[in-house]
C-alpha cells in the first residue's frame, strides 16, 4: 500500500515555527548575506550592458568613419 500526502494527513502534522523576533533575525541574516551573493552578478550585468552599448558605439562609428573618435 503507498501513503499519499495530502490534504487530510497534512492536518496531522506539527510544524515547529520560531518566535517572530527569531524570524526577523533570520530574515535580516539572509538578506545580508544575498546582498554580498548578488553584488558581485550585479556589477557583472552592468558591465555587459556597457560593453553592449560601446559594442553599438563602435559599429556606428565604423560605418562613419568615425573610430578614432571613440578612443
Amino acid at each position: 500500500m503507498q501513503l499519499h500526502f495530502n490534504v487530510e494527513t497534512s492536518k496531522e502534522v506539527t510544524v515547529s515555527v520560531p518566535p517572530y523576533e527569531e524570524q526577523i533575525q533570520i530574515a535580516d541574516y539572509i538578506d545580508h548575506h544575498l546582498k554580498f551573493e548578488n553584488e558581485p552578478a550585479e556589477k557583472v550585468e552592468w558591465s555587459v550592458e556597457l560593453l553592449l552599448e560601446y559594442h553599438a558605439a563602435l559599429i556606428t562609428a565604423a560605418g562613419t568613419g568615425q573610430v578614432g573618435e571613440l578612443v
